[in-house]
């Protein structure tokens, strides 16, 4: 993956905003996730995972950060979608013993919805 310091700091900032707080590694590691996913212009965490093994937590935060760059049409989104942050989060969503997991799934799922529809 080409290293873009500008792009990926860039990230860390609106991750800092967006999320609640997390260690500097994993603020890092997770800006750098979705650098890369701006940069191949679609979800392509199977790759990535094939060279930096990162948890289900990692790829579920991936979605909940993509899911804010779409609602605040961020010029890093690339082409990602709606179904994609869904799919993501279905594909990596993990232990959810409380729910939330499941309620943010769903929200993307009505937030496509009324996108869609012309509701919102």
């Amino acid at each position: 993956m080409i290293n873009n310091p500008v792009l990926q700091d860039r990230m860390e900032e609106l991750i800092e905003q967006h999320l609640p707080p997390l260690r500097k590694t994993c603020r890092r590691n997770l800006a750098r996730l979705t650098a890369g996913l701006y940069r191949a212009g679609h979800v392509h965490l199977t790759q990535e995972e094939t060279r930096h093994p990162v948890s289900t937590d990692f790829h579920f935060a991936a979605a909940v950060v993509g899911y804010g760059m779409l609602l605040h049409n961020s010029e890093h989104k690339g082409s990602l979608t709606y179904p994609e942050v869904r799919h993501l989060a279905e594909q990596r969503r993990g232990d959810d013993p409380g729910g939330t997991r499941a309620g943010f799934i769903s929200l993307v799922k009505q937030t496509d919805q009324a996108l869609a529809t012309g509701v919102a």
